[in-house]
């Protein structure tokens, strides 16, 4: 998958319900997601996706969220450092 979206939350509260409306938004879109892989469990998810620009992603994912207490970073997942 050519871009990673990462969703970062205070330990304990990145819910995995988040995960639905997060990948409607981006699929709304056109985005193909991939399968989620969980960086630590309740706190930070990276989200790989194909077919929309990061900003885009970026942009509709904070839509999603609803301005909960969740960073969103959408970024090309090749040369990214973590």
């Amino acid at each position: 998958m050519p871009h990673i979206l990462t969703l970062v939350a205070p330990a304990g509260r990145l819910s995995p319900a988040w995960l639905a409306p997060v990948r409607a938004a981006l699929t709304a879109l056109g985005a193909d997601c991939g399968t989620p892989d969980w960086l630590s469990e309740a706190e930070a998810v990276d989200l790989p996706f194909i077919n929309l620009a990061p900003e885009a992603a970026t942009a509709a994912v904070r839509v999603a969220l609803d301005n909960a207490a969740v960073d969103a970073i959408a970024q090309p997942a090749h040369g990214r450092l973590k």
